[in-house]
C-alpha cells in the first residue's frame, strides 16, 4: 500500500474562566509591572485534553482526592474527569501522592497589548530548544524540554509536550488577550502510514493489521481495574496484555517487554482519544513519536499504533472503536535534520485568520477594588490593603456626617459595618445615602442606609441596629437603661473602630465610657474617634488606645453632662453647617483611620508619627472660613468625666452607671472636678501693681 502523510489534529484545550480570574489577581497583587514568566501546568485527561484553570498555578495539587491503596482505575478516572470538565465537580485535594498527569507550560505576561503583539514569540519558543545533532550515544535533542529524566520515559513525555501562553491582562476591563502555542519538533521527512484500519463493533473476527476486536476488549478489561499511569501504553498480542512504556526496550531487531523478547510487529503503541478529528492522530502524539523513536532508536522501521476511542469508557454502543495504523519511522539521517513547528492556535475572526484570542470576565464587585490595588503598584507598594479591607467599623449616628463617613469608607474598600441610629430620614439633599422618597415615607435611617449601601456595594456585611444610645442627662426608665446598656456594650465590643457622629455631646458619653473601661482593663477594645461639627469648622479626636494616652472628647469638660436638646430652639438642636464642611470632616476621619492601620502600633500610634499613607495626629481642628488646619495633642485629663481613672474606678458595674444616668452631677464628685472648682473659687486676684507679671 502506498504511504500517506500522517496528519495530526490540533491539540484540544479546555481553558476555564477561573484561569483568567486567577491570573487577574496574580497580576494585580503579585506580578504588578514588567514582563513576567510563570511556570504553569495543565491537567492531561484520559483522552489527551489539556485542562487549564485556576489550579494550573499550583504546581502541587491533586484533582481526585487522597490516593487510595491502588491508583484510580481508568474507567473511574474518566468519569471524574468528565465531571470536572462539565463543571459538576471542583474537588482539589493537596497530597504528596498525587496521581494526576500534567503537562508543563510557560505563561508570559505582558504590561500592554502592544507589547504582546510586537513580542517575538517564535524567538522565545526557539530559545527553549537546542536542535544540534550529537553523537549516536547521546540524545539528539539537548534542551531542558527534551532532556531524559531519571524518573523514566513516562515523565519524559510530559516534558516534550510543553505549551506556551502569551497573555496581556486588561485589568480595567477585566479581559485577557492571549496567544497559545504547542510547538513540536519535526524531522526532515514527516511520519507516514502504510495502513489505516477502523475497528468496529460488528466484525469480531476481522484482523486490522493483526489487531482484532478481541485485543481491544483485552485492553478495556485491563483498564476497568487498572490505571493508565500515562497517556501511552504498550499492548502485546503475544501476551494479550498491557505494558507500560517504561517496560519497552528495543535492540534494533526485537522488543523486550519486562525482559521477554517480542517481535516489533506484534507490539502496538496505544493511547486513548476522542474521535472528533476523524482518522487524524491527536496532536500530543507528534512529540511523543519523535521522542519515543529517538529514545529507543527506532529508525526506518514499521511501527504499529492504536488509538482507542475514549467514549468506550461510557458505552460500547459505538461503531468506530479504534484506529489501527502501521507507520514508517524516518531514517536516522532524517532525525538529524530537525526543525520547529511553533503550533500557534488560530481561529477565523471577521473572515480573517487570527492567532489572538480574547476573553472577558467582568466582575463589577471585584472591579471596585482595582483602584486600591493599583495604589500598591507604584505609588505606595508598602501599603497593606488587608489591614484596611478587614476593618469592622461602627458608625453611631447616620445623619449628614455618618452618611459621608460610610461613603468614604466604602471608597477605601471597607465592607463590614455596624450602623446605629434611631431616627428617620428628613434631609436627603445633604445626607448622601438617602433619597427624597425616604423622607416622604418617613423611613428609618438604618433601613434606608442598608438599601443604599447594598446598591453601591452588594457584598457588604452590614449589622443594622435601630436603637437609641442612652444620653446622659436625659430621663429614662430603669428597665430601658438596663436593656440599652447591654446593647451598647455589645455594639462597642463587636467593632474594631467606632466613629461617634451624633448631633449631641451627651449621646457620645456612654460608648466612650464603655470603650475606656475595656481599654483600662486591657481587654480587646475598639478605637474611638469623635467628630464634632460647627457651622464652618470641625474637630476630630481619637481617644486613648492601649499605650497611646490622649485626651478624649470629654476631657475639657468642666461641668456635668446635661440635656442639650429638650426644649431648645429648633436651630440650636440641629447642626447647622456649611454644605462642604461635612465631607471634609468625613474624609479626614477616614484618612486618619487608614493612616493608623498602616502604623506598626496600629491604633496606638503616637501623635506626630508618620506612615506610608499619612500622619497620625491625636486631634485635628479645621476652619473652612480661613482654610486653616491644626494638628494638636493634649494629655488626658485626670479629672475627665468619662475616661479618667477616678471615674472608671467608680463605675465598675451596670448599677453604678445607671445611678449616674439618674444624677449626672455625681460625675463631678467622682472625677474630683467638684473639689477642684471649689478650690479655684478660693483663689483671689492680687490687685497690687507688680511689674512684669500677674498673679492668679
Amino acid at each position: 500500500m502506498d504511504e500517506n502523510i500522517l496528519i495530526f489534529k490540533p491539540q484540544v484545550y479546555k481553558i476555564d474562566s477561573s484561569f483568567f480570574e486567577e491570573l487577574y489577581h496574580i497580576k494585580l497583587k503579585k506580578l504588578k509591572q514588567g514582563l513576567n514568566n510563570l511556570s504553569i501546568k495543565s491537567l492531561v485527561t484520559v483522552d489527551g485534553t489539556f485542562l487549564i484553570d485556576k489550579y494550573s498555578f499550583d504546581l502541587n495539587h491533586c484533582r481526585f482526592g487522597e490516593r487510595p491503596e491502588q491508583p484510580l482505575a481508568e474507567f473511574v478516572r474518566y468519569t471524574l474527569e468528565k465531571e470536572l470538565l462539565d463543571k459538576n465537580s471542583e474537588n482539589v485535594y493537596k497530597n504528596d501522592g498525587c496521581t494526576c498527569r500534567f503537562v508543563q507550560g510557560t505563561l508570559v505576561v505582558f504590561d500592554s497589548l502592544l507589547e504582546l503583539r510586537k513580542y517575538d514569540k517564535k524567538a522565545f519558543i526557539s530559545s527553549h530548544f537546542d536542535l544540534e545533532c550529537t553523537t549516536p550515544d547521546k540524545p539528539l535533542i539537548s534542551s531542558h524540554i527534551f532532556k531524559k529524566l531519571s524518573s523514566g520515559f513516562e515523565e519524559y513525555y510530559y516534558k516534550v509536550n510543553h505549551f506556551f501562553i502569551f497573555c496581556f491582562m486588561d485589568l480595567k476591563s477585566r479581559s485577557g488577550y492571549y496567544y497559545i502555542a504547542d510547538p513540536v519538533v519535526t524531522t526532515k521527512s514527516p511520519f507516514a502510514y502504510s495502513y489505516l484500519g477502523v475497528v468496529n463493533n460488528t466484525t469480531y473476527m476481522q484482523s486490522y493489521n493483526n489487531f482484532k476486536l478481541s485485543d481491544l476488549n483485552a485492553i478495556l478489561i485491563h483498564f476497568k481495574s487498572n490505571t493508565l499511569g500515562d497517556l501511552f501504553f504498550i499492548y502485546s498480542r503475544l501476551h494479550s496484555r498491557v505494558f507500560r512504556t517504561k517496560d519497552f526496550l528495543y535492540d534494533g531487531v526485537n522488543v523486550s517487554l519486562n525482559g521477554e523478547g517480542v517481535p516489533l510487529e506484534s507490539v502496538y503503541i496505544c493511547s486513548y482519544s476522542c474521535f472528533n478529528g476523524g482518522k487524524d492522530l491527536p496532536k500530543f502524539w507528534r512529540n511523543f513519536l519523535l521522542s519515543f523513536c529517538i529514545e529507543n532508536r527506532i529508525f526506518g522501521e514499521n511501527l504499529n499504533l492504536v488509538i482507542v476511542n475514549s467514549k468506550l469508557f461510557e458505552t460500547d454502543e459505538i461503531y468506530s472503536q479504534a484506529f489501527v495504523y502501521c507507520i514508517k519511522t524516518p531514517s536516522e539521517d532524517e532525525f538529524r535534520d530537525l526543525s520547529i513547528v511553533y503550533g500557534f492556535r488560530h481561529h477565523i475572526s471577521k473572515e480573517t485568520l487570527s492567532y489572538e484570542y480574547y476573553y472577558s470576565f467582568m466582575d463589577h464587585v471585584d472591579n471596585e477594588k482595582l483602584n486600591l490595588e493599583l495604589i500598591t503598584w507604584r505609588i505606595l507598594p508598602e501599603l497593606n490593603l488587608d489591614k484596611i479591607l478587614n476593618l469592622k467599623v461602627c458608625i453611631i449616628g447616620l445623619g449628614t456626617l455618618g452618611c459621608s463617613l460610610v461613603r468614604q469608607l466604602l471608597a477605601w474598600g471597607v465592607e463590614t459595618f455596624v450602623l446605629v441610629d434611631s431616627g428617620f430620614v428628613t434631609n436627603s439633599t445633604r445626607q448622601s445615602l438617602y433619597t427624597h422618597k425616604y423622607c416622604f415615607n418617613n423611613t428609618p435611617k438604618v433601613d434606608a442606609a442598608e438599601k443604599m449601601i447594598f446598591k453601591i456595594k452588594p457584598d457588604c456585611k452590614l449589622t443594622i441596629v435601630n436603637t437609641e444610645i442612652p444620653m446622659i442627662g436625659h430621663s429614662y426608665c430603669e428597665n430601658f437603661l438596663n436593656e440599652q446598656l447591654k446593647n451598647t456594650k455589645a455594639i462597642v465590643a463587636s467593632s474594631d473602630v467606632i466613629v461617634l457622629a451624633t448631633d449631641s455631646k451627651e449621646s457620645r458619653w456612654l460608648p466612650s465610657l464603655i470603650a475606656s473601661q475595656m481599654n483600662m482593663k486591657g481587654e480587646k477594645c475598639p478605637l474611638v474617634v469623635s467628630a464634632g461639627l460647627g457651622f464652618d469648622s470641625f474637630m476630630i479626636v481619637r481617644h486613648s488606645y492601649k499605650d497611646f494616652k490622649g485626651s478624649c472628647y470629654f476631657c475639657s469638660e468642666s461641668q456635668a453632662p446635661r440635656d442639650t436638646i429638650t426644649g431648645r430652639p429648633f436651630d440650636e438642636t440641629c447642626t447647622v453647617v456649611k454644605a462642604g464642611i461635612t465631607d471634609i470632616c468625613a474624609s479626614m476621619v477616614v484618612e486618619l483611620i487608614v493612616s493608623l492601620t498602616q502604623h506598626e502600633k496600629m491604633f496606638a500610634a503616637d501623635h506626630g508619627d508618620k506612615t506610608c499613607i499619612g500622619k497620625t495626629p491625636h486631634s485635628i481642628r479645621f476652619s473652612l472660613s480661613d482654610y486653616k488646619c491644626s494638628e494638636l495633642y493634649a494629655e488626658p485629663s485626670e479629672m475627665c468625666i468619662c475616661c479618667s481613672e477616678n471615674v472608671l474606678n467608680k463605675l465598675k458595674t451596670d448599677e453604678d452607671i445607671i445611678e449616674v444616668f439618674k444624677d449626672p452631677t455625681i460625675l463631678m464628685k467622682y472625677s474630683k472636678l467638684e473639689s477642684f472648682i471649689d478650690q479655684l473659687s478660693d483663689y483671689k486676684i492680687n490687685e497690687e501693681k507688680e511689674e512684669g507679671y500677674v498673679v492668679l
